[in-house]
């Protein structure tokens, strides 16, 4: 699904939002500071599979060679050094893990770090289980097997072109292993051969708790069961695609899979567990019954108690379509179920936008008061005037997926079947577009030069009487438009495609990548950005296109919405609500003279709580944290809390754990600052502890390595919820 559209730079936003949580007055660098890219927010993307040595030691892997791991307190990113999608995870022990996923991608992790490893093939590989270091199994497209002897890879014969997407075994001498078009496989030690699964359903996942109990799941709700001899349909009460499975018991097996559908099996019949999401579920695995842990889309990650599932606090959330603001301390983003997010400079904050449908693109206006108008699904259309957020009646069920005005009594909204709505300020009314044609986006430089975008190349212009369909030249579609002005347009879409109106016919542009391109903006006809998949941001200097960004920066997630804010700061979003910033700000966002700092060193600290507000016991917070002017530098990094008996508490490891009284343990030991990072920015969940409230104080410090003596140190107050 694609639809982008850039909301021009005199955007107001709600005052609702600034009453609720107040002014904040933040410090911009000094003139010329050097302009960057930073992450914001999130950045962590699909989790496709999860497996663990123990309660305190899960791993889950995802998109864009994605991994977490998780400490039995918190979640962290554990750098494979790999963009490839992984699929797959198995380890005999925390310091033996396998991952397995894109073009023949093999990683081991020895406890450290990840290396990869020699697969012989360029096919994916979506599966990997094993019996020891020395004896793993990976499966994969075309009825790929590799088998590991604990020295390299090397190819067995399958005796099937069939994909292979799951692999589990009772022992080294039965093992099974499942994929398209109902294939089942299984080793005897030996050979493998196939067996008679009694379905054309592709088995995404197979598990089972003795050689005589073996389960596999896969499309429309297939669930099959082996009892030593042969496999028969259980019955599932779902069509939905499943995707993985895992249990504790015979009498206790949990299967995961589309749109957030958990089953449980008891050993007499399945039956559904609430999830408390929508997002597709891809993995599961536990530790014990009362500890299961289930991985997906956006960066989901749930947990089971042994009673009731719950989201884990893993820094990711939905996807963000669009971004707008009034200025850099004025900052709104909008995207998934209804997802409105606020940002005031320092941290973010979610506002309750009364629906659950996904929400497409937002734009305001200042100009007679504050007027801000949001679209989405069903034809959702929300409207603020300063005081509350209401939906408006907007005449149609059509998804809305584009919106923009010359002023708050002029507005237009877009979207599929050729749907186009105007609003005079009372009402809104349906407009002739004159196409079917999905509608992605619109933009205008006034009241009567206004451009709409959609699908196979449709452009459409508004001349103040009729729309009318101009000649793009590409039946790409095309799903963003911006301009500096009414002869200097951009247009962008798929494959790469860009295009330009001068006022007179539209022309296309070589933009320098294949990849489809979400959203366009600009500050002015020689300073303008496009944004779109695999974390791909483009400038255009009114000459020629360049990259613009590493796209490591954003973690290879998809960027969908981008904004430029008065005074030339940009703001992106995208998958798993990243939200990128570039500006020449190389100043912390926080009051100044809330610390001081020492040979120009100088850390600043906020907590951004997920939910709105203060945590209570059990729940998580983010801890933000920055260091400026520590640029190609070598620091230890510290991290502690104040509690009632009066002593400090160091988190170590990176969190890992913590040390006991006043005993001063580095979160990060030897940090090297880089030179080409004039702020650096830490992001960690951190769990509030059972029985904990009232007010705690946390001090965040740098310091050269070894030496017992700070550079600087700023503090803030955790205040927690009985």
């Amino acid at each position: 699904m694609y639809r982008e559209h850039c909301v021009s730079r005199n955007m107001g936003l709600l005052t609702l939002i600034i009453l609720q949580f107040g002014l904040i007055i933040l410090f911009p660098g000094a003139a010329g500071a050097e302009r960057q890219w930073q992450r914001i927010r999130g950045g962590f993307p699909t989790q496709n599979a999860v497996w663990g040595g123990g309660p305190n030691n899960v791993f889950s892997i995802g998109r864009d060679g994605a991994t977490l791991k998780y400490d039995g307190r918190s979640w962290s990113m554990v750098h494979t050094r790999t963009a490839y999608w992984l699929y797959g995870i198995w380890g005999s022990s925390p310091t033996d893990v396998f991952a397995v996923g894109q073009e023949g991608g093999i990683f081991h992790y020895d406890g450290q770090s990840w290396s990869r490893m020699n697969s012989g093939t360029i096919f994916n590989l979506w599966g990997i289980w094993g019996t020891s270091p020395t004896n793993v199994f990976a499966v994969g497209d075309y009825g790929m097997i590799l088998h590991y002897n604990g020295q390299e890879w090397s190819w067995m014969t399958s005796g099937t072109v069939s994909g292979l997407v799951g692999i589990w075994g009772s022992s080294s001498t039965d093992v099974f292993a499942v994929g398209t078009e109902g294939a089942i496989l299984h080793y005897d030690g030996q050979s493998w051969s196939q067996m008679a699964s009694g379905t054309s359903n592709t088995l995404y996942g197979v598990w089972g708790s003795s050689s005589s109990d073996v389960f596999a799941v896969g499309d429309n709700g297939t669930i099959l069961h082996y009892n030593g001899q042969s496999w028969r349909f259980m019955s599932s009460w779902t069509d939905k695609i499943l995707r993985s499975i895992w249990g504790g018991s015979s009498f206790d097996v949990f299967v995961v899979g589309a749109e957030g559908t958990i089953l449980h099996y008891n050993g007499q019949s399945w039956s559904p567990n609430y999830s408390g999401t929508e997002n597709w579920l891809y993995g599961i695995w536990g530790s014990s019954r009362n500890d299961v842990f289930a991985v997906g889309d956006s960066g989901t990650i749930l947990y089971y108690n042994g009673r009731s599932w719950s989201r884990m606090n893993s820094d990711t959330a939905y996807l963000l379509w669009e971004i707008t603001g009034l200025s850099f301390t004025d900052v709104i983003a909008v995207g998934g179920y209804g997802t409105i997010l606020y940002y005031n400079g320092r941290t973010w904050n979610r506002i309750d936008s009364g629906t659950e449908n996904w929400l497409y693109d937002v734009w305001g206006s200042l100009s007679s008061g504050v007027h801000v108008f949001i679209v989405g699904e069903y034809g959702t259309i929300l409207h603020n005037e300063g005081v509350s957020l209401v939906r408006m009646n907007s005449g149609t069920s059509n998804h809305l997926l584009g919106v923009w005005g010359s002023s708050p009594g002029d507005v237009f909204a877009v979207g599929n079947g050729g749907t186009i709505l105007h609003y005079d300020g009372l009402s809104w009314s349906m407009m002739n577009s004159g196409t079917e044609s999905n509608l992605l986006a619109v933009w205008g430089s006034s009241a009567s030069d206004v451009f709409a975008v959609g699908n196979g190349g449709a452009i459409l212009h508004y001349d103040g009487r009729v729309w009318s369909r101009m000649n793009s030249g590409t039946a790409n579609d095309i799903l963003s438009v911006w301009g500096s002005s009414s002869s200097d347009v951009f247009a962008v879409g798929t494959y790469g495609t860009i295009l330009h109106y001068n006022g007179l016919s539209w022309s296309q542009m070589y933009s320098g990548t294949n990849s489809w391109l979400g959203d366009i903006c600009g500050s002015s006809a020689a300073d303008v950005y496009a944004v779109g998949g695999y974390g791909q941001i483009w400038h255009y200097n009114g000459s020629y296109w360049s990259s613009s960004i590493d796209p490591s920066v954003a973690q290879y997630n998809s960027l969908y919405g981008i904004w430029t804010a008065p005074g030339g700061d940009i703001y992106v979003v995208g998958d798993a609500e990243t939200a990128l910033r570039y500006g020449e700000r190389d100043e912390d966002p926080v009051d100044p003279s809330q610390h001081a700092g020492s040979e120009g060193v100088r850390p600043a600290l906020s907590l951004d709580f997920p939910n709105g507000s203060t945590p209570s016991a059990g729940q998580f917070f983010n801890v933000n944290a920055w260091i400026y002017g520590a640029r190609n530098q070598v620091l230890d990094l510290f991290f502690c809390f104040r509690l009632p008996d009066g002593n400090l508490y160091y988190f170590a490891d990176a969190g890992a754990r913590l040390g006991g009284p006043n005993e001063r343990i580095p979160f990060y030991a030897n940090q090297r600052i880089t030179s080409d990072q004039s702020v650096y920015m830490l992001i960690w969940p951190v769990m509030v502890p059972e029985g904990a409230t009232g007010e705690y104080p946390l001090y965040f410090s740098v310091a050269r390595p070894g030496s017992a003596e700070d550079l600087s140190r700023t503090q803030d107050v955790l205040r927690i919820q009985p």
